[in-house]
């Protein structure tokens, strides 16, 4: 990954702990307890003295004494375990069943479901495989591919091998702003979707970095973030707000912030800027590990408003505004980790939670209708595309892949969503049709599967 994509890489520094309900000294063996009642033998099965056995499973062992043999009741036993969360002991007796009858597809499915719930990647991929390869595959196309494949038709929009990152749309939908490395540093273009690649325009072409652009309501001006009043040779430099006309001339600086960072700004109206910035952290702390507030700002530069005046030790990021202007959407790592959060532009504590799961969601964006947000998250392992209702329910996975797909952003009718990724190596810019849904084949589930056994790992 070039080294400057790093520097969008600033609210994506949690680094997940996977926490593991059990020590596993090889596999599908634990090293925490001596289940003995899970031990397959001849004659006897003993009940160990740390762990008594469900009533379920008692009744199954009791069946089990006269036939140790039946595969379908190791099957019955395993998901028992299952249900208690013991996994070793499920996963033995899912192995013994498939010893018994290796032909039983729903028995390999959920060793992979298993497998997968347990950390076991690469082993759990290696099981759908077998499904997918089988005669019966057809039957699980379905239900394995929604788990590796996008059930949305999904364009790549740029291709070369440049890095193109942070798009967004026109108020039109017909144009899409971005920023590129393919000149040596960031820049801002432009690009007719209707016209592809060969209508890109550069917007700005300055030897520091700009980035982060967005036009306002009206299509006339474009906000972006600059490093191009610091001419130091330091790694990392702090941003300051700009705008400029939709043609990339008149530029005006917007924030004077002294060394403070700003970005993810964003037009609330054709005259309000709303942004993020770590000015109210004073701290000698890198950027990247200070805390951040929202503020809004004329784009004159006067009229500096902060949102939430009872601020907390936590970051805020990546402030959208809605069309009422009357609520805010943004990430917040308060717990720890980034959640989304929904509030009042004149409150004065945060919001409501919207998110709340275990991963970093971070880079919201609002619907014009106001019904739908679309997100990155890692709650999966690597970074996706959602999408889900305002007040947080019914979340949707968007995008199936081992790259990053990172920063979304709504089309203006609210039916496609662009976003880029690192699918690809380098990163480049995507859009997803919500409303056009495609069922994968079964060589298409086969070939993500391969993909991801190449690069996954037990680990």
């Amino acid at each position: 990954m070039h080294t400057s994509i790093l520097r969008m890489y600033r609210i994506i520094y949690v680094s997940l702990l996977m926490v593991s309900a059990g020590a596993y000294s090889a596999y599908g063996q634990d090293t925490t307890a001596t289940d003995t009642t899970a031990t397959v033998v001849e004659k006897k099965i003993e009940l160990d003295s740390t762990q008594t056995l469900s009533e379920k499973l008692t009744q199954l062992f009791t069946q089990f004494y006269n036939d140790s043999l039946n595969a379908g009741l190791c099957f019955e036993i395993a998901q028992e375990y299952m249900m208690l969360g013991r996994n070793a002991y499920a996963l033995r007796y899912l192995e013994t069943s498939l010893r018994h009858d290796p032909t039983n597809m729903d028995v390999v499915y959920a060793k992979g479901d298993l497998l997968l719930a347990m950390g076991k990647r690469k082993s759990a991929y290696q099981a759908y495989l077998q499904i997918m390869r089988d005669f019966k595959g057809e039957a699980y196309v379905e239900k394995i591919g929604s788990r590796f494949a996008s059930p949305y038709k999904i364009t790549q929009v740029t291709n070369n091998s440049y890095n193109d990152i942070l798009p967004s749309f026109s108020p039109d939908g017909s144009k899409i702003l971005f920023q590129s490395d393919r000149s040596g540093n960031w820049d801002i273009y432009s690009m007719t979707l209707s016209q592809g690649e060969g209508s890109i325009v550069k917007l700005t072409n300055d030897p520091e970095a700009d980035e982060n652009a967005s036009y306002s309501p009206d299509g006339r001006y474009i906000v972006f973030t600059s490093t191009r009043e610091d001419k130091s040779v330091k790694k990392y430099k702090p941003r300051e707000i700009y705008y400029m006309d939709n043609l990339g001339k008149s530029v005006k600086k917007v924030t004077t912030s002294y060394g403070a960072d700003n970005w993810s700004p964003s037009f609330v109206d054709t005259s309000t800027i709303v942004f993020a910035s770590d000015r109210a952290d004073f701290s000698p702390h890198p950027f990247w590990e200070k805390s951040s507030s929202l503020y809004t700002i004329e784009k004159s530069g006067s009229f500096l408003f902060k949102i939430f005046h009872h601020d907390s030790a936590t970051s805020r990021t990546d402030p959208r505004i809605d069309l009422t202007g009357r609520k805010i959407l943004y990430a917040n790592n308060k717990n720890g980790h980034y959640d989304l959060y929904m509030g009042d532009m004149e409150g004065e504590i945060d919001g409501t939670n919207l998110t709340d799961s275990k991963g970093n969601d971070i880079q919201p964006h609002m619907a014009k209708n106001g019904l739908f947000i679309t997100f990155s998250s890692n709650r999966d392992g690597n970074y996706e595309i959602y999408k889900m209702q305002t007040d947080g329910k019914d979340v949707t996975r968007i995008t199936y892949d081992d790259g990053d797909d990172l920063f979304p952003q709504f089309a203006p009718d609210g039916n496609r969503i662009l976003f880029c990724s690192g699918r690809s190596g380098n990163f480049q810019i995507y859009l997803a049709s919500l409303d056009d849904t495609v069922k994968p084949s079964v060589s298409d589930v086969i070939a993500a599967l391969e993909k991801k056994i190449s690069s996954a790992s037990d680990n």
